[in-house]
C-alpha cells in the first residue's frame, strides 16, 4: 500500500511540477523531468576510485523490471539489505520506452545504496528509447577493470539495430582478447535466441567468447531464472523483478557463485570454480 501511494504521488508531483512542460509533451517525446546524464560513466568512475587491489567483488542483478515498479522497489530493499559493491540492471526497465518510463525508473533505482550500471533492453529502444538511453545512461557498450575482472556491458538487441548492423561484434572481440583478466559479459537477450539471432550471430557470439578469459554471461529477456555451464562458460539468466527477485553474485580469483533472492532471502544456485 505504501508503494502504491508513493507511485501515486510521484505521478501527481510529475503533472502538478511538469504541467507547463506536459502542454508541449508527450510520452513519445525526448523530455523528462531528471536531468541525469551518462549515469554509467559517472558510477563506473565512481567504482574505479576505489582500491583496485583484487578482491572479491558481489553483484546485485536486476532485470525486467517494466511494469514492475513497486517490485523493483521490494528488490532494491533486499539489495540494500546486503553487501554490494555495485548492481547491474540487465535492460528492459521500461516497458514502451516512454519518457515517463525512463523517469518512473530513475525514481527508483536511486534508492540503491552502490553504483549501477544499466543494460540497454529490447523494450528499452521503443519510441525515443535509444536516444534516452544514450543521454541519461551514455554508450550502449562499455567496458571497465575493476578489482581483478574486466566487466563488458554489449547492447545485443539485434532486431532494435538492424537499419545500424545489429550488435558491434567487432567492439566485443577487441574487448575480450584485450583482456589479461577474467571477463563477465552483461548484455540483454539471451545468445541462443532463435528469434532475435541468426544462425551467423549465435555462432559468432559463442566464437568469440569460447576459449577466452570469459568466465560468466549475463541476461535477462526470458523473465526465469536460469543457470548453465555452455561452451565452456557459466551462463546465468535473471528473473524479472516481480516478487521482488533478483540474483547475488560473487566473484573471487579462482571460483563463482551465484544466489537467487526474493527480496531479503537469497539462496544458493550454483558455485564454479576455475583453474
Amino acid at each position: 500500500m505504501r508503494v502504491r501511494l508513493l507511485s501515486v504521488l510521484f505521478l501527481m508531483f510529475f503533472v502538478a511540477v511538469g504541467c507547463g512542460p506536459l502542454q508541449r509533451n508527450s510520452p513519445f517525446s525526448e523530455q523528462t523531468i531528471s536531468t541525469a546524464h551518462r549515469l554509467n560513466s559517472l558510477n563506473i568512475e565512481q567504482l574505479l576510485r576505489r582500491d583496485q587491489t583484487p578482491q572479491d567483488i558481489y553483484m546485485g542483478l536486476l532485470s525486467d523490471s517494466h511494469q514492475n515498479y513497486d517490485d523493483l522497489e521490494y528488490a532494491i530493499e533486499g539489495i540494500n539489505s546486503k553487501t554490494h559493491d555495485f548492481v547491474a540492471h540487465l535492460g528492459d526497465f521500461t516497458n514502451q520506452g516512454y519518457n515517463i518510463e525512463y523517469d518512473l525508473f530513475l525514481f527508483r533505482i536511486k534508492n540503491l545504496g552502490v553504483p549501477f550500471v544499466t543494460v540497454l533492453g529490447n523494450h528499452d529502444t521503443l519510441v525515443k528509447g535509444k536516444s534516452l538511453y544514450q543521454r541519461i545512461f551514455g554508450n550502449f557498450n562499455e567496458s571497465f577493470d575493476y578489482r581483478g575482472y574486466r566487466f563488458i556491458i554489449l547492447n545485443n538487441n539485434r532486431l532494435d539495430f538492424y537499419s545500424t548492423g545489429g550488435v558491434d561484434w567487432t567492439w566485443l572481440r577487441q574487448n575480450v582478447q584485450s583482456s589479461t583478466l577474467p571477463i563477465v559479459i552483461m548484455h540483454h537477450i539471451n545468445p541462443d535466441n532463435k528469434e532475435y539471432f541468426a544462425d551467423e550471430d549465435r555462432q559468432t557470439f559463442w566464437n568469440i567468447v569460447s576459449g577466452s578469459r570469459t568466465r560468466l554471461v549475463l541476461h535477462g529477456h526470458q523473465h526465469i531464472w536460469i543457470t548453465d555451464y555452455t561452451n565452456g562458460v557459466l551462463r546465468h539468466q535473471v528473473n524479472r523483478t516481480e516478487g521482488g527477485r533478483w540474483s547475488r553474485v560473487l566473484l573471487q580469483t579462482n571460483s563463482i557463485s551465484i544466489e537467487r533472492c526474493t527480496r531479503m532471502a537469497c539462496s544458493n544456485d550454483t558455485t564454479q570454480a576455475f583453474p
